[in-house]
């Protein structure tokens, strides 16, 4: 080999070796790029998990406060209603005690007793004054004899009437101003659990929208940092290749687009499915809220219904009893009077005081009948009055409550079905609208690839 051959051969292997070299300091600076390509994307991708944490935690602390404070308020209601039922009841005790007298106080008889005193009085005075009438009568004998019957018959009454006043007065206080401020308590009870319940359920479909929303959020930004990734590696391409740079902006180019393309779609359609799933909470929560209501309210009204049904039977029977005493009050007092008026004719005592005995027969069927007509209830027929209205308001409650309740059911299902039908469209649309752009997107890279002659 002469010496121009050997010049030649060293300067090809010099060239070869800057070659060599050029690559791999390419390759070397490629890989560098790539490093920190990997470097901001698990960068961002951490910022990303945590970002989505960190709202989920506030969502959650946002959604156990509101619980609690609901259960705070139905635990203070609950309070209220006790103390409400209980000062209603000291009224009910109250007035109770206005009318037969507080056993706590000493000679407290009350408006009965005092009605009581006032009716003896005037028995006694009514008899002292036919007593002095009696004095110039032609039979004073007589006259006396029927005087003392007629004060038997007025302090009997009397006695009776002042035991129907405080038999009433229990009654009235018992059968229904007690009950009824105590199923007042638990309507307004159960209102509030019903409240209690609806907050509950609000704070946790907040939380289901918070936490479903986050989540598209955070997968936005997760293909933010995959696409951001995947163009830093294809600059890197192109810096170390430059004969791959077209193809390479080509690729640039159609991930800028579907990022864009995949942020709009999951922003759109995760404000749909996080508004869809809240509103689905929602759907069931005022349903399970209303229904609620609606059952307080039918056994509110069922037991007022009862508590007043008790009431009139028991009233009816103070009078019944106040009509068997006056009854009886009265027959001993004709009686007596047949007595007086014949001492000596045997045969017309018997006769009157016969036709007393059948007076009373007849009084006491009456207070019979009219007590009947009142408390009967099935089998018995006819059946009371106190029965029929308690059985008319029974029904009427429990048809409203039906209806209420359908009514509830219906409103439920049109909520829910609206809410499936604007989340059906929105993400239909949204698929649509992604799939045309990624179809469009896909053609253009292919004509640029082409055109760089890689297609």
């Amino acid at each position: 080999m002469n010496l121009k051959e050997r010049n030649s051969t060293r300067m090809m292997g010099l060239m070869i070796y800057a070659c060599l070299a050029a690559c791999l300091i390419a390759k070397a600076d490629q890989t560098s790029d790539d490093q920190a390509c990997d470097n901001t994307y698990n960068s961002s991708s951490t910022q990303c998990t945590t970002t989505q944490n960190n709202n989920d935690g506030i969502a959650l602390d946002a959604e156990t406060t509101a619980q609690e404070n609901a259960f705070s308020n139905y635990l203070a209601q609950v309070k209220l209603d006790a103390l409400s039922q209980s000062n209603t009841a000291y009224i009910c005790q109250t007035t109770l005690w206005n009318a037969i007298g507080n056993p706590a106080i000493q000679n407290d008889f009350g408006s009965c007793g005092a009605a009581l005193i006032v009716g003896k009085a005037g028995a006694n005075s009514n008899y002292t004054a036919q007593l002095f009438t009696c004095a110039s009568s032609p039979n004073p004998t007589q006259c006396g004899c029927v005087a003392e019957a007629t004060l038997t018959l007025n302090l009997a009454v009397a006695d009776a009437q002042y035991n129907k006043c405080k038999a009433d007065a229990n009654a009235n206080c018992n059968d229904t101003c007690v009950p009824n401020s105590s199923s007042l308590q638990a309507q307004q009870d159960g209102d509030a659990s019903a409240a209690y319940g609806l907050t509950y359920d609000t704070a946790a479909a907040n939380y289901t929208k918070t936490t479903v929303l986050d989540s598209y959020t955070a997968s936005v930004c997760q293909n933010n940092a995959s696409s951001v990734k995947a163009i830093c590696y294809l600059n890197a391409d192109c810096k170390a290749t430059p004969a791959n740079c077209c193809s390479d902006n080509a690729n640039i180019t159609y991930d800028n687009t579907m990022q864009t393309a995949f942020a709009s779609q999951q922003n759109a359609i995760g404000a749909a499915d996080s508004t869809y799933q809240y509103t689905v909470k929602m759907c069931n929560a005022a349903q399970t809220h209303d229904d609620a209501i609606a059952n307080d309210l039918e056994v509110y009204t069922v037991d007022i219904a009862a508590h007043t049904k008790t009431l009139a039977i028991d009233l009816a029977q103070n009078i019944f009893t106040l009509s068997v005493a006056q009854n009886e009050a009265q027959y001993n007092a004709d009686y007596q009077t047949c007595a007086c008026n014949f001492p000596t004719n045997m045969d017309k005592q018997i006769t009157c005081q016969a036709a007393a005995l059948v007076k009373e027969a007849g009084s006491l069927n009456l207070a019979t009948n009219a007590l009947h007509s009142v408390v009967n209830e099935p089998p018995v027929v006819p059946v009371g009055t106190a029965y029929n209205t308690y059985w008319n308001t029974y029904m009427a409650a429990t048809n409203t409550l039906a209806l209420t309740i359908a009514h509830d059911f219906v409103t439920q299902s049109n909520c829910l079905a609206s809410a499936l039908h604007t989340w059906t469209n929105t993400y239909n649309a949204q698929v649509t609208a992604y799939n045309n752009t990624q179809a469009a997107a896909a053609a253009t890279k292919q004509r640029q690839l082409n055109a760089c002659g890689g297609g």
